[in-house]
């Protein structure tokens, strides 16, 4: 990237960065990424036309790493809307994994690790005072099933709780289509593709404000909370039990999805920048 830079510059060329998670210079950052940044990364970054963030928590990264306020975008990943023809036959989750129509079902959908907070989910939901909801932790062991496993144990939720590992696209789509409400408990999570997919297909959403989606899905289709069991518990329930709101977020959850995560809002706002990058250009 940075000899591309440099030719750009000496050029002329407006340049345009996007980082895609990678301008942290966090714990787990690998050892020659952090040497790069320290001896180039500001290099790199000086002279840029525009840098496009993520969302507010990758702004504010680039504001430490010296670029301007005024050559900061904010543009989300998009993806692809879902064709409503190929999804599964409604009830096709439930029914696989013997769960009654009328019991309010919570989705959990990632790798079951530590930074996913689903054991923080787990005491959540034993705090939950609706009996009869089930809860779908579905993804790959990423070193914490075991320890979730023996947390429902625990709290004596075994027959309200299901853990069926990784499951296919299709069976993906079946459980966010059967899904009441999708939980998403992150210590820490910089863009995750599952609250897109679930905006997708219109079911309101729990979620930590240490999700770095949180802000664009806020008091819109998704109740935002802090990391900790009973806030968790007490967003689900409201959620749950305040038909109102909880129909408000499902009916906003396909303008979300158009105006924020869907390829062609992405497409329309980098479109819009690089025109203004060249008018300017042209201009000066």
């Amino acid at each position: 990237m940075l000899p591309v830079a440099q030719a750009a510059r000496r050029a002329g060329v407006p340049i345009v960065t996007q980082p895609h998670g990678t301008l942290s210079l966090g714990i787990n950052s690998l050892l020659l990424k952090r040497i790069y940044d320290r001896a180039f990364g500001r290099v790199e970054l000086n002279g840029i036309s525009a840098f496009i963030a993520l969302q507010e928590y990758e702004r504010q990264l680039a504001l430490a790493h010296g670029v301007p306020a005024d050559r900061i975008e904010i543009i989300p990943n998009g993806i692809e809307a879902c064709n409503p023809d190929g999804l599964p036959e409604p009830g096709s989750f439930r029914r696989h994994y013997g769960i009654a129509f009328d019991r309010p079902l919570i989705l959990s959908l990632g790798r079951i690790e530590k930074i996913k907070g689903v054991d923080m989910l787990v005491e959540a939901f034993a705090r939950l005072a609706i009996p009869e909801a089930q809860l779908a932790i579905v993804g790959p062991d990423g070193g914490q099933a075991l320890e979730v496993q023996n947390l429902v144990r625990q709290y004596g939720l075994s027959d309200r709780v299901i853990m069926p590992g990784l499951i296919s696209d299709a069976e993906k789509l079946a459980a966010f289509q059967d899904a009441d409400l999708f939980v998403l408990p992150s210590r820490s999570d910089a863009y995750p593709t599952t609250v897109m997919e679930a905006c997708s297909v219109g079911v309101p959403m729990v979620v930590t404000d240490r999700c770095g989606i949180a802000q664009q899905v806020r008091d819109r289709v998704a109740e935002v909370v802090p990391f900790d069991a009973r806030a968790f518990a007490g967003a689900m329930q409201s959620l749950l039990t305040n038909r109102e709101r909880y129909e408000r977020y499902r009916a906003n959850s396909q303008s979300v999805f158009v105006d924020t995560f869907s390829i062609q809002a992405i497409v329309d706002r980098l479109e819009a920048l690089y025109k203004r990058l060249f008018t300017e250009k042209v201009t000066e």
